[in-house]
């Protein structure tokens, strides 16, 4: 039973039973519109007839399609081609050999059909193909004979295909009913005797195989590995091996084209010495069973996966499984020496591991020029039992304590396979739909035949029920649309009389009603299937919705519409938009001057000026879209009484308004729906302007000037334009306003005109103003930033000259170009633009206000108030234009700024432009946007020179104070409590005439700082201000130089007077000892002694002792005088160049006078305290 329901031929049949079971009695009742098509029977017939043709046809093809392929790949395989060497005797043997042994079973096989896994007969062409390859002497052979599979030719011209135990010496084919299997020789793998003609071989029997199976040529391959050579094999001997495997396996992958799953049989596991012992209690149903590890599938070819790994991981469950078994089968064996095998087998099949685990990591690792092949599994297996089992660890044990090795007693071949019949045929075979990339396409496509089986079915039972669905649902949806449209219609009526504001709510019922009738009354809307099959109402319930929709809007939202604009004739307080609202209101009651575009631009920008805006604009687009379906019905049949008195106020306002307001507004927005371009300064000043120029209200230079105040705006929007607007409007005043032809007559004079044209001029000059004030160059943040800018204002193609010369000719109006007033003249178009929400933006604002004092200047007035750009623009008589002038003197200015630059990076001192200035002065003299332009730049030039400047001075301060802190810092006399001193050459190198600070000031600092004052101030540019603190240290420095150095001399030098003004009773007399130079003060004689400094001695000593007590005071150093002062407590005297010193000694005071020989007193100079080196 399972097998017929999955038999092509039955379930096909039933197939088309359903279809014609549903074509004769459900056809009658399938309507397309009004016409049934299969009503009749003999059509029904037919169409029963055509669809069994087309089944038995496509399986009738399907048959023939499998019939050839298979007798393709029969002659194919027995034909053979020509040899891939035919220069190759060896080679064209071989390719022989391997036609020769299967045309042995070709004729038998051309007719035969195999039965496959479903049950489903099968061509040979269907069959999965498997490929055993391996070492020669593996057991491919063996592991086939000895696998339980059913073989389908077993006898041929040479006997019997199974070659047993012998070895195959080409490639021998089996075919069971569910696979073939092909079996070559072990030479073709590892290439070793006659390398090219084994290897010839092998590729054209993989030819062979693409040529005949491009969809599948194999399904999968079987690579086998013997226990005894891997047990046997040295270690060269065994990577010769992987790499023979691995060649043929990126062959068979390169060769064929398809991925598909590789399986690694180890074979003669019964040479493990123990095996035959370990598993002799095993039935047929144990030994059948899978013995190994089937890795996780990995479709994805580019997924790495780390096979090596795995298989540690499964192996090591194996032994652990074997470890496991190994008590019960002690227990149940009583020979000792098969208890000592069955003891030491895990032992011997995990000695196996690291051979194992090196032949998978390095056949089934990926490389970045070769994809990772797809190994499915690693198995164990035995398919007879003979030769000698090879003990390794008796023999490892042997070795090691130089012991006899016992030779193990050959198997007897017992005629039993171990772990092969189920490997096979339920492991190997199932999985031959894992093949490469036709792996999808055939789950597609068993997808796409179960999916079609399944939709007839459903089909047969779904359509008994449509119609009852389709009916019932038709019902329910008359009696749902019939209560909603009563409520709603009820809730239309139960409205209050229209008043101002109720919009919105009225809006909502309108929606909910146009809803209701909506979706039907659209001949393209989709119709819910459930509803279909010639019963749908749909189109008899939308008509039906929307007459009630429609008078929904004449009697709920016209009136309101109309109250609306009421009162907006009430409140608008410029007469431009009461003309418009009036215009509109009237549109109303006449259908003749009823313009429904106009209607709803006009009443849009209202709701969405005035309506609430927290739903995104949704309330009015609602009634927009209410309006629009309202006007559609024309005539309008309005239920509201036209207001007359309201209507004649209006007029009445309107006469005393400005008619050249409403004409200049008309003529504006018709210019926006125009085509002419509008002026923009990226268009204007060419691709570099982004580079140089922005605008200073941020707009973008993409934003210009409109195109209606551009030349072409004046000949071709306007100049045609004004005549044909004042005659529209003055038709309109006839009906909006009421008045006679007459005053339609005064509408059309020269007068109006020139009153419109005036005012278009003065708002030409105007905007022009505004863009042209508004441009600037960009500021630019350092000097290459500067340099590059003028660099590009300077070039061949300024962008600056571009803009002068477009702009001088936009506003030169009464010199146009002749070809565009005469084009513009004859382009009068009759096209009426109506009044747009841009339109209606203006109107409803303040109305602009005719200055009507002003002077009348028609084109020229525009010319007069550019003339300064204009003349810019213009060269007299072969001389260059001023704008040719000015970008001469950028480029001037440009080379002064490289200079700067180059200067700059070079470290030298830099040089503020000269021709800045210059600049900057021209630039007074010139318009917008030239005005600002140059005084920009000049700007730009002259703060990074100042800039440049700055850091070139602060530079060489840095450079002077480096040494300065390193020769001064902490040391005295400028810290009176250190120590360490200053030394007279440093202090000459820091302080002295020409030394680092003296330099610096006079080459760097003193141009900029004012030393006429008392305190020295900066008197630099605002960009080169000198920090007054820097300024205050040169000060103290230059005071310093004055008070230590005299005129010509580099060496500092300091001299005093020092005499006794006071001495204790107790002290007769007081010696000042400096360099061994004695010097006595009497107390009664006080007689002054000249002291100086520095020592001629180097490191001298200062020593002033009184007596008789004998007290000293001792100081030594170059200081030592200095310091001997400090200690004395100076005190300033009755003049500046006096100090007072006061020693002790002993308790006996001594009063010294010290008087300096110039005002600045070296000995206590405030200069001298206060000095930091400039900069720190």
């Amino acid at each position: 039973m399972r097998k017929l329901i999955k038999n092509r031929w039955f379930l096909g049949t039933l197939m088309v039973l359903a279809i014609a079971l549903v074509v004769w009695f459900i056809g009658p009742a399938i309507a397309i519109f009004d016409a049934r098509p299969l009503e009749r029977a003999s059509v029904r017939l037919i169409v029963i007839i055509a669809v069994a043709g087309v089944w038995l046809g496509i399986e009738l093809g399907r048959l023939l399609a499998a019939r050839q392929a298979n007798r393709k790949l029969l002659d194919g395989i027995a034909g053979g081609g020509d040899a891939p060497d035919p220069s190759a005797a060896k080679s064209a043997e071989e390719v022989a050999l391997l036609r020769s042994r299967f045309e042995q079973a070709a004729v038998t096989l051309k007719k035969a059909k195999f039965t496959g896994r479903s049950g489903e007969s099968q061509f040979l062409y269907q069959l999965p193909w498997y490929v055993f390859i391996g070492a020669p002497g593996s057991g491919k052979t063996t592991a086939l004979v000895n696998s339980g599979l059913r073989f389908a030719v077993e006898e041929g011209a040479e006997g019997h295909s199974v070659k047993g135990v012998g070895g195959t010496r080409n490639c021998d084919w089996w075919f069971t009913d569910e696979a073939v299997l092909l079996d070559t020789a072990g030479r073709y793998t590892t290439q070793e005797s006659e390398q090219k003609a084994d290897a010839a071989a092998w590729l054209g029997f993989l030819d062979l195989l693409k040529k005949h199976r491009p969809r599948r040529p194999l399904n999968g391959a079987i690579i086998t590995v013997s226990v005894s050579d891997l047990l046997a094999w040295s270690e060269p001997e065994r990577m010769r091996y992987i790499d023979a495997v691995r060649l043929r396996v990126l062959e068979l992958y390169s060769r064929l084209g398809v991925r598909f799953p590789l399986y690694v049989m180890v074979t003669k596991c019964d040479l493990l010495a123990g095996f035959n012992e370990f598993f002799a209690q095993y039935g047929r149903e144990e030994r059948a069973q899978v013995w190994g590890m089937t890795f996780p599938h990995t479709p994805d070819a580019t997924a790495s996966v780390n096979y090596a790994a795995q298989f540690g991981t499964e192996f090591q469950a194996l032994d652990e499984r074997l470890n496991g078994l190994v008590v019960d089968r002690l227990q149940q064996e009583r020979d000792q020496q098969r208890r000592a095998l069955i003891y030491n087998f895990p032992q011997q099949f995990g000695g196996i591991k690291p051979m194992l685990e090196e032949f998978v990591s390095a056949v089934f690792s990926g490389t970045r020029y070769a994809e990772q092949p797809m190994l499915r599994g690693i198995y164990f297996t035995s398919g007879t039992q003979e030769g000698s089992p090879i003990d390794r660890v008796l023999g490892t044990l042997a070795r090691s304590f130089r012991l006899e090795r016992k030779i193990l007693p050959p198997s007897v071949s017992s005629g039993r396979s171990y772990f092969l019949t189920a490997l096979l045929k339920e492991v190997i075979f199932p999985e031959a739909g894992l093949v490469g990339a036709n792996a999808a396409l055939e789950r597609r496509l068993r997808l796409l035949l179960y999916g079609g089986y399944a939709v007839l079915a459903l089909l047969c039972i779904g359509l008994l029920a449509l119609w009852g669905t389709s009916y019932f649902g038709n019902q329910q949806l008359i009696a749902e649309l019939e209560d909603k449209t009563k409520a709603v219609q009820a809730k239309i009526e139960s409205l209050p009389p229209p008043q101002t504001g109720d919009l919105p709510a009225v809006s909502a019922l309108l929606s909910d009603m146009r809803t209701l009738g909506e979706p039907y009354s659209d001949p393209k809307h989709d119709v819910p299937w459930s509803l279909g099959f010639g019963l749908y109402q749909g189109e008899k319930l939308g008509s039906q919705a929307r007459r009630a929709y429609d008078s929904a809007l004449r009697d709920a939202f016209l009136p309101r519409i109309a109250l609306r604009l009421e009162q907006l004739i009430r409140e608008v307080p410029n007469p431009v938009g009461l003309y418009e609202f009036l215009k509109a209101y009237l549109m109303l009651y006449s259908d003749k001057v009823l313009d429904p575009k106009g209607l709803e631009a006009l009443l849009a920008l209202d709701w969405e000026r005035n309506l609430p805006t927290g739903d995104g604009g949704q309330l009015a687009q609602s009634l927009q879209g209410h309006l629009r379906a309202a006007l559609a019905n024309r005539p309008l049949d309005m239920t509201r009484a036209q207001e007359t008195q309201l209507v004649a106020d209006a007029r009445e306002k309107l006469a005393r308004a400005s008619l050249t307001d409403r004409i200049y507004f008309r003529l504006r927005q018709e210019a926006e729906y125009s085509d002419i371009a509008a002026f923009s300064l990226s268009d204007a000043a060419g691709p570099s302007a982004a580079q140089v120029f922005e605008r200073r209200s941020g707009a973008p230079l993409t934003q210009g000037v409109p195109g209606f105040f551009t030349l072409n705006g004046y000949y071709k929007a306007f100049k045609p334009a004004a005549a044909r607007t004042t005659q529209r409007l003055a038709q309109e005043e006839s009906w909006v306003l009421g008045r006679k032809s007459a005053v339609a007559a005064v509408a059309e004079s020269p007068q109006a005109l020139e009153e419109v044209r005036r005012r278009y001029l003065e708002d030409y000059i105007r905007t022009w103003d505004e863009f042209l004030s508004d441009i600037r160059l960009k500021r630019p943040q350092n000097l290459s930033q500067t340099v590059a800018l003028v660099r590009t204002l300077s070039g061949s193609d300024s962008p600056l000259r571009r803009l002068v010369v477009a702009a001088a000719k936009q506003v030169s109006l009464s010199e146009g170009d002749g070809s565009v007033k005469s084009a513009a003249t004859q382009a009068i178009t009759d096209s009426v633009v109506d009044s747009t929400k841009k339109a209606l933006s203006g109107i409803l604002g303040s109305a602009t206000k005719i200055d009507t004092g002003a002077r009348e200047r028609p084109e020229a007035i525009v010319d007069d108030h550019f003339r300064e750009l204009r003349a810019l623009a213009e060269g007299k008589e072969g001389a260059p234009s001023q704008i040719d002038q000015v970008i001469a003197k950028l480029r001037e200015y440009y080379s002064q700024l490289v200079a700067m630059e180059e200067s700059e990076r070079r470290g030298e001192p830099v040089k503020p432009p000269l021709a800045a200035r210059e600049l900057e002065g021209d630039a007074s003299q010139l318009p917008s946007p030239v005005r600002e332009a140059l005084r920009g730049a000049a700007q730009a030039g002259l703060s990074q020179g100042d800039r440049a400047s700055r850091e070139s001075v602060m530079k060489s301060i840095m450079a002077a104070s480096d040494f300065c802190r390193k020769a001064i810092a902490g040391r005295y006399p400028f810290n009176k409590q250190a120590a360490n001193e200053v030394t007279v050459d440093d202090f000459s190198r820091v302080f002295g005439p020409g030394g680092d600070l003296d330099e610096v000031f006079k080459s760097q600092v003193a141009q900029y700082v004012d030393t006429s004052g008392a305190t020295w101030r900066s008197r630099g540019r605002e960009g080169v201000q000198v920090p007054a603190g820097v300024i205050a240290q040169f000060q103290r420095a230059a005071i310093i130089r004055d008070a230590f150095f005299r005129p010509g001399s580099k060496m500092p030098a300091a001299a005093a007077d020092l005499r006794v003004l006071s001495m204790d009773e107790r002290v007769s007399h007081v010696t000042l000892e400096i360099d061994n130079q004695v010097m006595r003060f009497d107390r009664i004689a006080a007689i002054a002694v000249k002291i100086g400094w520095p020592s001629q001695r180097p490191g001298g000593t200062v020593r002033l002792q009184a007596y008789p007590s004998g007290a000293a005071l001792t100081l030594e150093g170059t200081w030592a005088l200095f310091r001997l002062i400090d200690r004395g407590n100076p005190q300033v005297g009755a003049q500046p160049d006096r100090l007072q010193l006061a020693y002790n000694f002993g308790g006996a005071p001594v009063t010294y006078e010290l008087r300096a020989t110039s005002i600045y007193n070296p000995f206590r100079l405030r200069a001298l305290e206060e000095f930091r080196c400039p900069g720190s």
